[in-house]
């Protein structure tokens, strides 16, 4: 089953440069947005990191 790997590495090999911005895009976007999500929810899920020590 063919991901966003193989998507990669064949626009890589064919030279198709927009098509191997955009999913590298896609992924970056994907990495931040689950990041932040996480730490949203660690603030929520912990509550020793609501305390600000200063």
């Amino acid at each position: 089953m063919p991901g966003m790997g193989t998507l990669i590495v064949r626009a890589a090999q064919q030279g198709d440069s927009p098509m191997l911005l955009g999913a590298v895009v896609v992924i970056a976007v994907i990495y931040v947005l689950v990041n932040s999500a996480i730490d949203v929810l660690y603030t929520y899920l912990d509550p020793r990191s609501r305390r600000v020590h200063v």
